[in-house]
Parts: C-alpha cells; sequence; structure tokens
C-alpha cells in the first residue's frame, strides 16, 4: 500500500511538474559512501525545472541507484524537490543547488539459503555545486545525507545531466 502510494505520488508530481517546465533532462550519477566498507551506486534519473525569477530555478528529480556488489541487491530511489541558484542571474554557469525529499532503500540477501529483504522511506537532503557547461550539458558535485532512525548515510554525488 505504502509503495503504491509512494509511486502515485511521483507519478502526479512528475506529470504536473513537466507540463510547467522549462528544461527536463536525465542524469547519471555515481555516489560514493562516506562510510567505510560501504559500496558506492550508479545510477539514472530524470528532472524538471523551471525559472522562478533571475538565476532561481526550482524543481524534482527522482532516480534509481544500484549498488556496486555482487554479495547482496541494494538499491536506492531517490525523490527530490530542488532548488538552484545561477550566481550570473541567467541559465548557466556555475550554481549551488539544494534539494530536499526521500529516499526509498530496498536491500535483498540471501542468509542461510532464506532471502532477507528490508526497505524503507527516509527523509534526505543533498547539497552541492555545479557548473552548466552549455545549453544541454551539467556537470555537478553533491553531499547527500539520508537520516535513518538512529544513524545517517552520506555520500558524495558526481552527476552529468543532459537537458532536452
Amino acid at each position: 500500500m505504502k509503495k503504491n502510494f509512494l509511486l502515485s505520488v511521483l507519478v502526479v508530481l512528475f506529470s504536473a511538474g513537466t507540463v510547467f517546465a522549462q528544461e527536463f533532462g536525465a542524469y547519471a550519477d555515481f555516489a560514493i559512501p562516506t562510510k567505510e566498507n560501504a559500496k558506492s551506486l550508479v545510477g539514472i534519473g530524470l528532472d524538471f525545472k523551471f525559472e522562478i525569477t533571475d538565476g532561481f530555478n526550482a524543481g524534482a528529480l527522482v532516480g534509481y541507484r544500484n549498488a556496486l556488489t555482487s554479495d547482496y541487491n541494494y538499491f536506492q530511489i531517490p525523490f527530490m524537490g530542488l532548488a538552484r541558484y545561477y550566481v550570473n542571474r541567467g541559465k548557466d554557469g556555475f550554481y549551488p543547488q539544494i534539494a530536499l525529499g526521500g529516499m526509498y532503500n530496498h536491500t535483498s540477501v540471501t542468509v542461510l539459503g532464506q532471502k532477507v529483504k528490508s526497505s524503507s522511506t527516509n527523509f534526505a537532503m543533498d547539497f552541492g555545486v555545479g557548473y552548466k557547461i552549455s545549453e544541454f550539458a551539467d556537470l555537478s558535485v553533491h553531499f547527500e545525507n539520508v537520516f535513518y532512525k538512529n544513524i545517517n548515510e552520506n555520500y558524495v554525488l558526481i552527476r552529468y545531466s543532459y537537458s532536452f
């Protein structure tokens, strides 16, 4: 039930957002964990942005990341609203960005012949800087924090975006 509701909310947000979006894009990212012995993740996603005022943009993103390991199955689905400000007050160049939202995590591992699954949805935030290289290409570095009940999980993200 919770998964269906979450998926429905994402579909509605992205459907509504793409109607008003001035910029729609796809991205690929590489997540490097800050914790020892944690696995890196690689992923893809979609985002949209629209200009609020000179240089200030708002939007949302949703993605899929998979852990680079064969020991177990682990994936994340980030979904966040974002705010971006182009320092030159234009539509390109250097920008800081902040994103707030959630992260769906799913783990599946086989222990003593039994498959054990675990999943959760948690608050997540992301802040970073980037540079819009051209009308279509964008390169950025982010620090992402996922808040669990008793611990935090942190990643350094390297993201390449392509706008349509």
